[in-house]
């Protein structure tokens, strides 16, 4: 058996051959065992010193934890149990990986510490639900095998080991690299909306990570690259083949048989979702809501991505009473101070078709009022979207015009609402949007008569119909235009109704509360 000076020089010697990923971390290390040998021998105190240097002060949250642990004798599987568990940040992290250090050299002197940490780590590959406590469980292991076969002497397990070590680092810088190139290409894919480029950057990333099919095994490997061709089918509007993707991945994902796959799962699932919302597939949207209400924990961002989506099924279907009340809930929560401004507004815009849709509908009028100006004003980022969001905020003002019978500020509305469907909206590029424009817009023009306005929309009705969904249409269409026309007329029809006569507008003013029309 060896001293442990020449343990710990042998593992330096170890690991500078064998194990270049830690050498960034090798001096740090021998600090950390230099606190090892000081509870050993008393007479390491400069070895001390220089590890008290690197912890902090000498009652330091990192120093004095690790020495408390020692000298309590805890045990080292019910410690490394606490330990695995912390997050990695400031004092915590260090005193993580002085214990670490401190239980691997105990481990390596006696057999019984040996196989419980080797138990242990292996358990921790499997069942942990942190992906980088898994990848230090794995590493952990492969290194443990690796010296624990080099102090005893046995060359062909220290072989074997060594093989083991270089596998799992070629696997990991391998993750590293696609996780970094992915991130840059899902923020990318996320942000801009002209399929060409999409498709460019979507086509490079699956030729890119063509050379890591062989690594497909890893969980984490499995969800990038079949995020990337699920993208790769949104780009080109194909649902059905988008939805064969995901479907894939999912399978591919529960074959690896452990814990910790939750959050790859949600990932597709959330995709489904927004396929299934776009589809009007009513059972599949159903049981994968059910799905993602069961398994997403209501602290967070997805609790509310997920409610985002069950809203705009509500909405969808006609249950706009629900999807009003659904709306002002979250938005009482907890977590929605969280969230980013645009996301909030989305929110609120959600809400407000909510509310308009359930009182124009159902003719009950709540205590509090919305108002459709200071909604307006208080939206402010997505605005800027031209061809999106902003679209759903001059639909959702001119139905409340026309619910509320100002028809003045329609008409005076008419020239301005031209000039921005010329410069911000196509027909080739952005159908849906384009169509349902024209239709509202027949409303002051032809003052607000139903037969007419039927007539004439009839072509545009047509084609709305037959225009293709696009990826963000669910994003922009918070109610189907095809019953947003069908609301209006509704609007329109009703017998009290107060009609005019047709007309051409003069007076141009700007659309009140939203900003940058033409």
């Amino acid at each position: 058996m060896r001293t442990i000076r020449e343990l710990i020089l042998a593992i330096d010697v170890a690991e500078k051959q064998h194990y270049p990923y830690w050498l960034e971390q090798l001096q740090q290390k021998e600090r950390l065992y230099a606190l090892f040998l000081e509870m050993q021998n008393p007479e390491h105190k400069q070895d001390a010193d220089v590890c008290r240097a690197y912890c902090g002060k000498e009652k330091s949250t990192a120093y004095s934890k690790a020495k408390l642990a020692l000298r309590e004798e805890l045990s080292d599987l019910l410690f490394l149990q606490r330990f695995s568990r912390q997050k990695k940040n400031g004092k915590e992290e260090r005193y993580r990986q002085a214990c670490r250090n401190l239980l691997l050299g105990r481990w390596l002197m006696q057999d019984n510490h040996y196989k419980a940490s080797e138990k242990l780590l292996t358990r921790l590959t499997h069942s942990t639900d942190e992906y980088d406590t898994r990848l230090f469980a794995i590493e952990g292991l492969s290194l443990l095998r690796y010296l624990y076969a080099m102090v005893r002497g046995e060359k062909q397990k220290y072989i074997r080991a060594g093989e083991e070590i270089q596998k799992q680092l070629k696997i990991h810088e391998a993750e590293l690299a696609l996780s970094g190139r992915v991130e840059g290409i899902f923020f990318q894919i996320l942000t801009k909306r002209e399929l060409t480029d999409q498709n460019r950057e979507v086509q490079a990333a699956l030729q890119w990570m063509s050379q890591f099919a062989e690594l497909e095994f890893t969980p984490l490997m499995v969800h990038h690259s079949f995020f990337i061709r699920v993208m790769n089918e949104l780009s080109q509007n194909d649902f059905a083949g988008a939805i064969e993707a995901c479907h894939h991945a999912i399978k591919k994902l529960k074959a690896f048989k452990g814990k910790g796959l939750t959050h790859y799962l949600r990932t597709f699932k959330l995709q489904l979702a927004s396929c299934y919302l776009q589809l009007d597939m009513q059972d599949e949207m159903e049981e994968t809501l059910c799905w993602l209400q069961k398994h997403t924990p209501r602290s967070g961002v997805n609790w509310i991505v997920v409610k985002e989506l069950e809203c705009k099924w509500q909405l969808r279907r006609g249950y706009y009473r629900e999807s009003w009340r659904l709306a002002r809930k979250v938005q009482q929560a907890n977590v929605f101070s969280a969230l980013s401004k645009s996301h909030q507004e989305r929110w609120k815009l959600l809400e407000a078709y909510a509310y308009l849709f359930h009182t124009g509908l159902s003719g009950e009028e709540p205590e509090t009022r919305l108002s459709i100006q200071k909604l307006l004003n208080d939206i402010t980022e997505l605005s800027q979207d031209k061809e999106g969001y902003n679209v759903s905020m001059l639909i959702l003002q001119i139905l409340f015009y026309t619910k509320f019978e100002k028809q003045d500020y329609l008409i005076d509305m008419i020239e301005s609402l031209e000039k921005y469907i010329y410069r911000y909206l196509h027909k080739e590029k952005t159908p849906r949007l384009y169509y349902i424009m024209r239709m509202l817009l027949l409303l002051p023009r032809h003052g607000f008569n139903p037969r007419i306005c039927r007539k004439k929309a009839v072509n545009y009705l047509e084609r709305l119909r037959q225009s293709r969904l696009s990826r963000y249409s669910y994003e922009v269409e918070v109610v189907p235009f095809e019953k947003v026309w069908d609301f209006a007329m509704h609007l329109v029809e009703m017998p009290r109704y107060r009609r005019l006569p047709g007309c051409r507008a003069t007076k141009v003013s700007p659309l009140r509360g939203c900003q940058g029309v033409g």
